[in-house]
């Protein structure tokens, strides 16, 4: 499943929602200062009471096909 929300540019960012029932979101990360802005690509992915200390989150090829598009996309914009 595939919604979108806004991310901290306002721009509306995919998120994908696992099998395993994590959201998954792809943005650009933009931070001004020093000689030059530094881009970077982020990659959120939703916590659970359960976790603990252990972030993880398990895909199916689908899935992880639309997440390696998402963070394509991004990288591209983030390298100029």
């Amino acid at each position: 499943m595939v919604r979108e929300t806004p991310g901290r540019d306002g721009r509306r960012s995919p998120v994908l929602r696992t099998g395993c029932g994590r959201e998954v979101s792809v943005t650009r990360l933009r931070v001004d200062g020093g000689q030059a802005p530094i881009e970077r690509v982020s990659l959120s992915i939703s916590c659970q009471d359960h976790d603990g200390e252990r972030l993880w989150t398990s895909l199916t090829p689908d899935e992880a096909r639309r997440l390696a598009r998402w963070l394509f996309d991004q990288a591209g914009p983030a390298a100029r």
